[in-house]
């Protein structure tokens, strides 16, 4: 048995969800804060469901610091 096996695919499923619309929240505020859709280089405005999740907290640094100059 390998460790495949042992994902539960409802929890799996909840976890994505969250994870989902919390990029979506901080993809929309970022859109707010700069105006542009494009944050990295040519991923879309959601850059981590295609460059991985990894990019969350560095979209978060980001827009906080552009939010600061902003104000």
């Amino acid at each position: 048995m390998n460790d495949f096996d042992e994902v539960d695919a409802d929890q799996f499923n909840k976890e994505w969800e969250a994870k989902t619309k919390c990029m979506l929240e901080i993809s929309k505020v970022t859109l707010q804060l700069t105006g542009c859709h494009q944050i990295y280089g040519n991923y879309p405005a959601i850059p981590e469901i295609t460059a991985g999740y990894s990019r969350v907290k560095t979209l978060k640094e980001r827009a906080l610091k552009l939010s600061i100059q902003r104000n």
